[in-house]
């Protein structure tokens, strides 16, 4: 594993848990893709909710963040402070978007240098189809109160991406 790839790698469970869990107030566990039992799999694969994110400047990059749809009702019934039978499915997939959103900021902020500026778009909801990844770059997988849910980066380096990093 190259020198960046740890960087990376390190980089982005770092951003999800200050996010998820200052958010959400879960705790926020990575894991391997053999770590997560079948159950779980099934579970994810049977109501999923996702959301892609495209990073415009200064990578072509693109995040996507899965989880089912129970876990992101838990989470929502923290930050709103409602049962989730009053939530509707706006504000669900909203919070899923603006999850998204922060984590790659975050994820952005600490990888770039600091005078390095960065262009997000608009999160987009996945359709089922958007779920299947056949060109993956990176792919972490984290737990939050044992239910697992996948952030998925594609893309590749840019040829001037040293001089867009932090030094690690």
């Amino acid at each position: 594993m190259s020198a960046f790839d740890d960087f990376l790698k390190k980089a982005m469970p770092k951003a999800v848990r200050e996010v998820m869990e200052g958010m959400a107030f879960m705790e926020i566990l990575e894991v391997t893709e053999e770590d997560l039992t079948s159950d779980a799999l099934t579970a994810t694969n049977a109501e999923r909710r996702g959301v892609s994110l495209l990073v415009h400047d200064p990578v072509q990059w693109e995040f996507k963040f899965v989880m089912s749809a129970d876990l992101l009702a838990e989470i929502a019934e923290s930050v709103y402070a409602s049962p989730r039978e009053e939530l509707a499915a706006e504000s669900l997939n909203d919070l899923l978007a603006e999850i998204l959103n922060t984590v790659a900021g975050r994820f952005l902020s600490v990888i770039l240098r600091d005078d390095q500026v960065y262009n997000l778009g608009l999160p987009e909801p996945l359709t089922e189809e958007g779920f299947m990844d056949t060109h993956t770059w990176k792919k972490w997988h984290f737990t939050a109160d044992a239910k697992p849910f996948t952030i998925t980066m594609l893309g590749a380096f840019p040829e001037n991406m040293n001089e867009l990093l932090r030094t690690h």
